[in-house]
């Protein structure tokens, strides 16, 4: 008879705690998972703080968080780990006390360029004895841009000290010297007259000074981010990518109005366009690259929107077109819109050991994507 009472209680005391549990565990639970910094570049650490709070006295004696995020989010306990999937699916495992808040943090780097979220964010938890599993979902807002880094310096000098030295010679821009803009570090196509030699002192580096224009020259990328075909690499539209951004930088710090026209869309279907704006636009530029998703080649190319701002007959900003893509039907509208007198330059970007064909379009250049 003791032990039927003994085993009765039992009993009891297991399914109050359970339904205690099932109508209570997640009351006053919270969890938020939050990126530390809002962008990146590419290879830059950043970290992942995790929060976990029980705001009841009820204790959660284990406790499973799941989620998932892009294989281009290298946690550090995972540097040497390859994979193929597009997608990685983390767990954390803990448990909490009742009123008991805990933190974590975890390193991670950006891999590649995008705009990332943590998503399909699953809590678990369990009664005493873990007679069953309970399970919450959770939404997460929080995302990181991982923007372009920018192209070898050396390189990119050289490669287009032509094209550079023409936008520094032929750009009808006067610079008022009473109305200086702020101070910079100092670049080889810097004249020497603009170094502020008291911040060089101060700093111990080349400094220059940088000036509002009394009227400035404008200039435009086309950017395509469209593949040729199915031989060509992810990595030949990152360089493209990349290349734009160097480009930006350099003409955004020159003072110069720089727009972005690009056959990439969003996920809902807009096309991905950057008009020059005031403030911080080398950021606004940057989160717009970040999102930009690589596409096969369609009717909706580059070609598409060179075409189109021909029929706004400015001929005042100078273009530059950068595609991977050299087939015909593209190279017939660049030579029509440079015998219709509009300033292009071509930029082409391939593998190094793939060979294209340029000819008829003037003023072109070649990079060579290095492995």
């Amino acid at each position: 008879m003791e032990i039927l009472i003994i085993v009765l209680i039992a009993i009891i005391i297991h399914k109050i705690q359970y339904y205690i549990y099932l109508y209570n565990w997640h009351r006053n639970l919270s969890v938020d998972f939050k990126f530390k910094d809002e962008y990146i570049f590419e290879g830059e650490k950043t970290k992942i703080k995790e929060t976990f709070i029980n705001r009841k006295f009820l204790p959660l004696w284990w406790m499973r968080v799941q989620y998932a995020v892009s294989s281009y989010i290298e946690f550090e306990d995972e540097v040497n780990k390859s994979s193929n999937e597009k997608t990685n699916f983390k767990s954390e495992e803990l448990s909490l006390l009742g009123y008991e808040k805990l933190e974590r943090e975890k390193d991670i780097v950006g891999r590649r360029r995008g705009y990332y979220h943590i998503n399909n964010m699953e809590i678990l938890s369990s009664d005493v004895f873990v007679t069953d599993k309970f399970l919450l979902k959770s939404e997460n807002t929080q995302h990181l841009y991982v923007f372009p880094i920018m192209v070898d310096e050396e390189r990119f000098n050289v490669q287009f000290r032509k094209l550079l030295g023409e936008v520094v010679t032929r750009r009808q821009i006067v610079s008022d010297p009473y109305e200086r803009k702020g101070i910079r570090d100092y670049n080889t196509y810097d004249s020497m007259k603009d170094i502020n030699w008291g911040a060089t002192a101060r700093t111990g580096d080349l400094k220059v000074n940088v000036y509002d224009y009394t009227s400035s020259q404008e200039v435009i990328i086309f950017l395509s981010v469209q593949k040729e075909n199915s031989w060509v690499p992810d990595d030949v539209i990152e360089e493209s990518i990349r290349i734009a951004n160097t480009l930006y930088r350099y003409f955004y710090e020159m003072g110069i109005k720089v727009s972005l026209v690009s056959d990439a869309v969003d996920d809902d279907g807009n096309n991905m366009c950057f008009s020059y704006s005031t403030g911080d636009s080398f950021i606004a530029f940057n989160k717009l690259l970040a999102k930009m998703k690589i596409g096969e080649f369609n009717d909706n190319n580059i070609s598409k929107y060179v075409k189109s701002e021909m029929c706004n007959e400015n001929r005042n900003p100078l273009w530059l077109v950068i595609t991977n893509s050299t087939r015909q039907s593209v190279k017939e509208v660049l030579i029509e819109a440079q015998n219709s007198r509009f300033d292009l330059r071509w930029i082409v970007v391939k593998r190094e050991d793939m060979d294209v064909d340029v000819s008829g379009v003037k003023n072109t250049d070649v990079w060579d994507v290095r492995y």
